[in-house]
């Protein structure tokens, strides 16, 4: 959700919703609705794949 996102990345909920919003239109990002919460996914799953070798590598 957008609360989880930006408390995780400690940024305003505004600048999340706005970023997450660019990344939908750009079809990186598709969402569904789940009560008052929208939740957003990856629309590619190779992607996440890709994200999570990043995220392992070190510099």
């Amino acid at each position: 959700t957008v609360t989880q996102i930006y408390e995780t990345l400690g940024i305003e909920q505004s600048t999340a919703s706005h970023h997450l919003g660019i990344l939908k239109d750009r079809g990186v990002l598709s969402c569904k609705r789940e009560g008052k919460n929208t939740i957003y996914f990856l629309r590619n799953e190779n992607l996440g794949k890709i994200l999570d070798c990043v995220g392992r590598c070190t510099v």
